[in-house]
C-alpha cells in the first residue's frame, strides 16, 4: 500500500511479517532507539521522539556536534558523538547530562543497553569492534564484527543485532553477546547501510533506512 500504510509480506507463500512506516519530519536520519513507550530517532541536530500510537513527533536538540548513536537504558537516552564530534557518550534526561569517554577508535556508529553495560558498535573503517563499556566508562570486553561499513546496532534482551554494508549489500547480523555471528539476512529499503539504525521493541526489529528515509518494522526472522 506503499511507504505511507500497513503492509503484509510474503516469502514462501505464507504472511512472515507486518510493517509499518512513518512520514519523517527531517532527513538526514542516524540512528533509532525504543524507551517502552515511544520510537527515539537521531536526525540531523536534534533528537526526535515519535509516540506510534498518535503518530505525533516532538524534537529536542542533541549533544556535541555530529550525534550518531542512541540506546535507552530504563531511565536515559545514551548518545554518542560520531567521527566527526566530540568523541564522548552523552547520558541524556531532563536538566542533567554525565559524559564518558568512548572506546576503540571513537568512531561510535550504535549504542545499545543489556541491563548493565552499554553496547558501543566502533565503525573504524580497518577493524570493525562492538565493545562492552560499564556506565562509569571502563572497557569490559571487545569483540570484531562483520561488514565493511557499520548502521545501527541493538539489544534484543539475549542476543546482539546489528546492520553491516558489504559488498553492496546491508545486512543485519545477530550475534551473541560474545560477538559471534549466529544469523544474518538482508535489510528491506536501499542497499546502502550508510545513515541506519537498529532498535529493538514489542518483540520485533525496527530498522531505519537513511536513503530511502522509512522505518521498517520486523519479525526477528
Amino acid at each position: 500500500m506503499g511507504d505511507n500504510g500497513t503492509w503484509s509480506a510474503t516469502k514462501g507463500g505464507s504472511a512472515e511479517a507486518l510493517v509499518d512506516s512513518f512520514v519523517l519530519p527531517e532527513n538526514q536520519l542516524k540512528d533509532l532507539t525504543w524507551d517502552e513507550s515511544k520510537v527515539w530517532v537521531l536526525m540531523g541536530d536534534h533528537v526526535w521522539s515519535l509516540n506510534p500510537a498518535t503518530r505525533q513527533w516532538a524534537s529536542h536538540p542533541t549533544p556535541g556536534y555530529y550525534s550518531d548513536g542512541i540506546t535507552f537504558d530504563g531511565s536515559h537516552l545514551p548518545v554518542g558523538d560520531g567521527p566527526w564530534g566530540t568523541h564522548k557518550i552523552y547520558r541524556l534526561s531532563p536538566g542533567t547530562m554525565t559524559i564518558l569517554p568512548t572506546p576503540g577508535s571513537c568512531q561510535i556508529t550504535g549504542l545499545a543497553f543489556d541491563g548493565s553495560h552499554f553496547r558501543c558498535a566502533d565503525g573504524n573503517y580497518a577493524r570493525h569492534q562492538l565493545f562492552e563499556v560499564t556506565p562509569s566508562g571502563a572497557v569490559v570486553d571487545s569483540a570484531d564484527c562483520e561488514g565493511s561499513i557499520l548502521g545501527g546496532f541493538t539489544f534484543d534482551g539475549a542476543t546482539l543485532w546489528y546492520a553491516a554494508w558489504d559488498a553492496g549489500h546491508t545486512r543485519i547480523y545477530q550475534c551473541d553477546t560474545a560477538g559471534q555471528t549466529m544469523t544474518s539476512f538482508p535489510t528491506p529499503g536501499s542497499s546502502s547501510g550508510m545513515g541506519s539504525g537498529l532498535a529493538f521493541g514489542n518483540g520485533h526489529l525496527w530498522y531505519s533506512d537513511g536513503v530511502t528515509d522509512v522505518i521498517y518494522e520486523m519479525d526477528t526472522s
